[in-house]
C-alpha cells in the first residue's frame, strides 16, 4: 500500500485511511484500502504481555508492512497466536513471517482447504497473464484485466507455514487476560469462515464473511450459510466490526450484504431452471433494473456476480468440493469478460479505470 502517495495496493486513489488503527484500548486493526483484490485486513489484539495476530496478508511484503507498522507493541507483547480466518491465501500466506514460536490456529475444515491453491500455481499464472496481455482480441483483454489485480503481488517468495492446530466449532484463545473466541460459520465464503470476538472490547473480526464497499465472492456457499453467518454478527451486539475487505462496517454494510444474498438466492435459481448460462444470468442480473437501484450497484467489482452465480449454480446441482483448474479459469474470464461489458455501457470495472 502506498498511502503516503495516496494510492492503494491496486494503485486506486484510496477511499479511506490504511494502516494499524486503534479500535479499542489494545485492539488494532491493519487496513489495506481499498479493499479489492488482495488488499485484506488483519487484526492485533493485546493481552497483557503477549499478542495475536488475525490474519497475515498475501505475500511477504503486505506482511512485513504489517509486523512493522505494530513493531511498537509486538516488541513488548510478543506475538503468541496466529489466527487464520479462512483459507484464501490473502489471509493466511504471510504465517511464515509470523514469530516460529507463535501457535497458528484455523478451523478443520479451513486447513483442509488451504491446498486448493499454492504460491506456485499463482506465480505461473501471473507469468501467463504478462505474456498474454499483448494478445489481440478478447483474451488479451482478459490477461490485462488479471495481470492489473495480480501485478501488486510477489508469490514466488511466500513459503508456506501451516497452522499448528484446529477446531470445530468454538473455541476460545487466551491471550494474556484477554478472553478470544473463534466462531466457525462456514461453509459460506469458503469451506472453513471463522469469526473473531473480543468480547471485553466488543469488536469482531469478521475475515471474508464481511466485506464493505466492494462485491463479495462466495467460492462454496451455500448463500443460506452467509446470510446465517452475518446474523451471527449481528447477534454479538459488537461496537466494531472490522471486515475481511473494506472499511469498517455498520449495522447498514452487514443488512446491505445480508440483502445481496437473499436478492441472488430469489433470482438464480429461475434462470438456473430456464437453462440461462452462467453468464447470460449474471449480465442479465446485474443490468436489472432492481440492481441498479439498489445500494449494491455502488459496490466496487460488480462483475464478481458471475463467480456468485456459479456458486449458487453448483449448489443447486449439489455439486461440492474446489472447483477444478479449468473452472476457475473460467470463472475469472467471465469475471473479466462482464468487467468489459459493464466499462462499455458506463459502468465501472473492478479496478476503476
Amino acid at each position: 500500500m502506498s498511502n503516503a502517495s495516496g494510492l492503494s495496493l491496486l494503485g486506486e486513489p484510496v477511499r479511506y485511511a490504511g494502516g494499524l488503527h486503534e479500535l479499542e484500548s489494545g485492539v488494532f486493526a491493519w487496513m489495506q484500502p481499498n479493499g479489492g483484490m488482495g488488499e485484506a485486513n488483519c487484526g492485533l489484539v493485546l493481552g497483557g504481555n503477549e499478542a495475536a495476530v488475525i490474519d497475515t496478508c498475501w505475500d511477504h511484503r503486505q506482511a512485513r508492512r504489517f509486523l512493522d507498522a505494530a513493531d511498537g507493541h509486538i516488541s513488548r507483547a510478543p506475538i503468541r497466536h496466529v489466527i487464520n480466518t479462512h483459507s484464501n491465501g490473502d489471509h493466511w500466506w504471510g504465517n511464515s513471517l509470523m514469530p516460529r514460536e507463535a501457535t497458528i490456529i484455523t478451523s478443520q475444515a479451513s486447513r483442509d482447504a488451504m491446498n486448493r491453491e499454492s504460491p506456485r500455481e499463482l506465480t505461473l499464472i501471473q507469468k501467463a497473464l504478462a505474456a498474454g496481455k499483448w494478445l489481440p482480441g478478447p483474451i488479451g483483454a482478459d490477461c490485462r484485466f488479471g495481470a492489473r489485480n495480480f501485478a501488486p503481488y510477489e508469490f514466488s517468495r511466500v513459503r508456506l507455514r501451516w497452522p499448528d492446530q484446529t477446531f470445530t466449532g468454538t473455541t476460545t484463545l487466551s491471550v494474556g487476560s484477554l478472553a478470544v473466541e473463534l466462531i466457525e460459520v462456514g461453509p459460506a465464503h469458503t469451506p472453513g469462515d471463522l469469526l473473531v470476538y473480543v468480547p471485553s472490547a466488543s469488536v469482531v473480526f469478521a475475515g471474508d464473511i464481511l466485506f464493505v464497499g466492494t462485491t463479495p465472492i462466495m467460492w462454496d456457499g451455500p448463500a443460506d450459510n452467509w446470510i446465517a453467518a452475518l446474523d451471527t454478527i449481528t447477534s454479538l451486539n459488537a461496537k466494531t466490526v472490522v471486515p475481511g475487505h473494506g472499511p469498517l462496517a455498520t449495522p447498514a454494510d452487514i443488512a446491505g450484504l445480508r440483502s445481496y444474498w437473499s436478492w441472488l438466492q430469489a433470482e438464480v435459481p429461475g434462470r438456473h431452471r430456464r437453462g440461462l448460462s452462467v453468464y447470460r444470468a449474471a449480465a442479465e442480473l446485474v443490468t436489472s433494473r432492481e440492481f441498479r437501484e439498489s445500494p449494491w450497484s455502488s459496490w466496487q467489482g460488480p462483475e464478481v456476480i458471475v463467480g456468485n452465480v456459479a456458486a449458487i449454480y453448483r449448489n443447486l446441482e449439489q455439486r461440492s468440493g474446489a472447483l477444478s483448474p479449468l473452472a476457475t479459469v473460467q470463472v475469472f474470464r467471465g469475471i473479466a469478460r462482464l468487467a468489459r461489458q459493464l466499462g462499455e455501457s458506463g459502468k465501472h470495472l473492478l479496478d476503476n479505470k
